[in-house]
């Protein structure tokens, strides 16, 4: 009996150990995922290294964002400092970031970045915006192009949609005009009848 204890407890020991290492070997940053392997992880040190126009750039974090109410809601509106998407449809995975850099406005000078790993290890800079005020905030999520309508761009590209504030209407977009990314407020939701899927709640 003793014998069959110490086998089930050394079983479960050896389970509970592997399942240790295996857990810490996954990251909870996600991946630039594509159809090759590659190491890049969304991180600060992937953003510093592809991103050399700003100085000390870094992703912003919920502890950047003061408004209580804002900190705790605006992941279950589907909002996110990272965004991806194919926005451009050329068949490559793009991600949007927002971010603080050391700017004119000290801890509050952001800017949005797009970039697109184009396969093996090569990262192409799609975008970059310095925001032209201060701002200690601001919010990402990739609508579809059948969901929302902006002057001068086709439905089936995707575009990114920045709020700066939730629950008010202080907010614009990004999108692919067919050969450029472009900064834009002229964009509205279709009506839900028009559309693919349930409209996301306005920002």
């Amino acid at each position: 009996m003793d014998t069959m204890l110490r086998i089930c407890f050394t079983g479960w020991l050896a389970i509970i150990t592997a399942l240790s290492i295996l857990f810490s070997c996954i990251s909870t940053q996600p991946r630039l995922a594509g159809d090759e392997a590659n190491s890049y992880e969304i991180n600060n040190e992937f953003i510093r290294k592809h991103l050399t126009a700003l100085k000390n750039p870094r992703i912003l974090t919920a502890e950047d964002v003061t408004d209580r109410d804002e900190r705790e809601m605006f992941a279950e509106y589907g909002y996110s400092f990272v965004a991806e998407g194919d926005l451009n449809k050329d068949g490559f995975k793009d991600y949007a970031f927002v971010g603080k850099y050391d700017g004119p406005y000290p801890d509050r000078s952001l800017f949005i970045a797009i970039m697109s790993l184009k396969g093996g290890d090569t990262v192409s800079l799609e975008f970059l915006y310095k925001l032209h005020y201060p701002h200690d905030r601001a919010f990402l999520i990739v609508e579809p192009g059948s969901k929302s309508h902006c002057e001068g761009v086709d439905s089936r590209f995707d575009v990114l949609s920045v709020g700066m504030a939730l629950w008010t209407d202080y907010g614009w977009t990004i999108a692919w005009d067919g050969k450029r990314y472009f900064v834009t407020d002229k964009c509205w939701y279709l009506p839900e009848e028009e559309s693919e899927s349930p409209l996301q709640p306005p920002l």
